[in-house]
């Protein structure tokens, strides 16, 4: 059987244990400097907004009216379905 004094130090003696710790969490939190963040969130957000409305009235409306069902409009709505789904995994998890 292992001594427990023996368990909390490691071979250079320090003790493992110890929850004395010097860390300043004023000194490590982020600082977002909103007049750059702004406009991004400004941009993603239209994108998002706007890609999300637009490609789904497109599938909405050839998968709605039958006449619109032509090779070129089935393609066209194959591409927003793509679209769609590119924007709303990939916008919201965007990172720099």
């Amino acid at each position: 059987m292992m001594n427990e004094s023996a368990a909390s130090t490691n071979a250079t003696g320090n003790e493992t244990d110890s929850d004395d710790y010097e860390y300043d969490w004023e000194e490590s939190s982020n600082i977002f400097f909103w007049d750059e963040l702004v406009p991004t969130l400004v941009v993603y957000g239209l994108t998002l907004v706007l890609g999300v409305v637009g490609n789904s009235l497109i599938v909405f409306t050839i998968l709605r009216y039958k006449r619109m069902k032509s090779a070129t409009n089935v393609f066209l709505a194959s591409l927003a379905s793509a679209d769609l789904l590119l924007i709303i995994v990939c916008i919201p998890v965007k990172r720099e």
